[in-house]
């Protein structure tokens, strides 16, 4: 019976030492995922600095892709993205498509008023005046300061 219960412990004993180094390894790892984002963005940051707007854009979107962050973050990022398709390149398709996806995503950023001053911006570049009335009217609409300034009276409230 000692035999058997010394043979239990050495079991335990080595699944225990085995589960340490294994969160030991996992928390080095998780620093060094960090430590390579932080990378990755100063990298994209440096090509964009050297005018190579294509390859920026490759550099955030692997970001994005491969490390997470917050949804601030994100949505900063794909702003980012999305300002050197309208400012850089000139590509007002791409940059509607990248502000769209902030305006989906992450509808709670602090910067949303500003990407529907853009999506307004990239419609009337992309010569469609009546889409960009329709999305300056829906963006105008979301606001709650002009929504309770509205004149007249109510005439009636439905729902």
């Amino acid at each position: 019976m000692k035999n058997k219960d010394k043979k239990k412990n050495r079991i335990i004993w080595i699944a225990s030492c085995t589960a340490i180094v294994l969160m030991f390894i996992s928390c080095q790892q998780k620093n060094k995922v960090r430590a390579d984002g932080e990378k990755v963005r100063e990298y994209a940051a440096e090509l964009y600095n050297r005018y190579l707007f294509p390859q920026a854009i490759d550099q955030y979107q692997y970001y994005l892709n491969n490390f997470s962050t917050g949804e601030d973050e994100r949505a900063n990022i794909t702003y980012r993205i999305a300002d050197i398709y309208f400012n850089r390149l000139h590509d007002y398709e791409n940059a509607l498509a990248e502000f769209l996806k902030i305006k989906t995503f992450y509808p709670e950023a602090k910067i949303t008023h500003e990407v529907n001053k853009k999506i307004i911006a990239c419609l009337e570049r992309l010569q469609r005046p009546e889409d960009a009335r329709q999305a300056l009217s829906e963006s105008a609409s979301l606001e709650p300061s002009q929504r309770e300034s509205r004149p007249g009276t109510v005439l009636a409230v439905l729902g």
